[in-house]
């Protein structure tokens, strides 16, 4: 089986070519520089020239909460155009499967938990991801579409916060995972009294290593996707704030105060994932929370040391 991978220079699109690699698959990979993913004509080309038996499409515009809060627009657009434009050029070439990375957080804020893919695109979403919510659930609508209009298996992969060794720690790009790491990180450093969270430390997140999250995505390019189009891929465990925190300042050596301020902005109060579908295929997570945490903060290190 050939795999190919555009945007395998991200946190996730690396780990897919990894564990293709492990697996045995022939992987072909593609980083932005190399394939625009918001060109359909660049997308064609490649997908032409390689010609495989599946498309993972990981390319994306990611950032962190406040960018998401304060440029939406810019975040819709340019990841609509890599949805209408990656998914349009899979179409035109034929690719027998096509798996679109989405997000849990399309999901609308007020669902029932845990999330059912039943539930995506069923009503708003959280304010604060309108615009990266918003391009991701078209891409989706885009799969559902292209596996009645044209026959091809196409799936869109609702992922969850991912983190791992390689996850960005910049603050304008970093998710819930590193910003956290990075927070205790460097009031373990500084000598500081206490550590601020934004919030009351009770909302809860699914947090997924990024290893496992690949071989979700190895397992679901080798299967025949759900009729409607969805799967979630996430851990299935629910991981309060709080926990998160003192999990990070243990591992950077942070022994003060943590002081979790309620007049922040957490939004919603729990991201809970059902995870059934994925399961039924016989995958389980393999990394648990502090194991996944140490791995992360020990490569952070070890590039601030080679830096």
């Amino acid at each position: 089986m050939k795999l190919a991978v555009l945007g395998s220079g991200g946190l996730l699109g690396a780990a897919i070519v990894r564990a293709a690699s492990a697996a045995g698959l022939q992987a072909a990979a593609a980083r932005s520089r190399e394939v625009d993913a918001r060109s359909e004509k660049a997308v064609g080309d490649w997908l032409q020239r390689e010609a495989p038996d599946a498309l993972v499409i990981v390319a994306a515009r990611n950032a962190g909460v406040h960018a998401n809060i304060t440029a939406p627009a810019d975040m819709l657009q340019e990841n609509a155009a890599i949805a209408l434009a990656s998914i349009g050029a899979a179409r035109a070439a034929r690719t027998p499967r096509i798996l679109y990375c989405a997000s849990s957080a399309l999901y609308p804020a007020d669902a029932p938990q845990p999330y059912r893919e039943t539930s995506a695109g069923a009503g708003p979403v959280e304010p604060s991801h309108l615009g990266y919510s918003a391009a991701k659930l078209l891409g989706v609508h885009f799969c559902q579409a292209a596996r009645i209009n044209d026959g091809l298996d196409c799936t869109a992969l609702l992922l969850t916060n991912l983190y791992g060794p390689g996850a960005s720690f910049d603050p304008a790009r970093s998710n819930v995972v590193p910003a956290m790491l990075l927070r205790m990180h460097e009031a373990a450093q500084s000598g500081a009294a206490h550590a601020t969270v934004w919030g009351s430390g009770r909302a809860s997140r699914d947090l997924l290593y990024v290893e496992d999250a690949a071989a979700a995505v190895i397992l679901a390019a080798q299967r025949p996707g759900p009729a409607d189009g969805l799967m979630n891929v996430a851990s299935g465990i629910d991981i309060p704030i709080r926990r998160l925190a003192e999990t990070c300042a243990s591992l950077a050596g942070f022994s003060g105060e943590i002081v979790f301020d309620a007049s922040r902005p957490e939004g919603v109060p729990s991201r809970s994932v059902d995870i059934s579908r994925l399961a039924a295929l016989g995958w389980s997570p393999k990394v648990g929370l502090r194991e996944g945490l140490d791995r992360t903060y020990r490569a952070f290190l070890d590039g601030r040391a080679a830096g």
